[in-house]
């Protein structure tokens, strides 16, 4: 709630991060409703990615107010966008880099934490899988 990342080491804090969060925003097409919010919960680093592919959602063509291409086409794989490090959480919830740093720090996110790249590269040689992530 803060759009801080504390990184901790045997309960202290050993490095405090400014991030990004959920922008609380919603989303409707239709009988579907998308609301862009962090979730809430103790999750464990489940992966980590160098240069993590994003794999646009149906919600990413639904805010462009552009067609829905099918599961699988080309059409929603974006490289470079999550930055150069992934650290995935489970749920399609990711820690990782934007190329819009000047918003980092503010609600603006579709749930994702974001970072900023030299930021995310210490998160991301820190932690291993398997490490707790408490988001509150």
């Amino acid at each position: 709630s803060e759009n801080k990342l504390y990184l901790k080491y045997k309960g202290e804090i050993i490095k405090e991060y400014i991030a990004s969060m959920g922008s609380g925003k919603t989303l409707k097409k239709e009988d579907f409703t998308w609301i862009f919010k962090t979730p809430i919960g103790i999750f464990n680093v489940l992966d980590k990615k160098e240069n993590p592919v994003w794999i646009k959602p149906d919600w990413a063509f639904v805010e462009k107010k552009e067609p829905i291409p099918p599961l699988g086409s080309p059409e929603r794989i974006v490289k470079g966008f999550l930055g150069k490090y992934g650290i995935y959480l489970g749920g399609g919830y990711m820690i990782h880099g934007t190329p819009q740093e000047e918003l980092i720090g503010l609600n603006v996110t579709h749930g994702c934490i974001r970072l900023k790249e030299a930021d995310l590269k210490d998160v991301f040689d820190s932690v291993k899988i398997g490490t707790k992530v408490l988001i509150r």
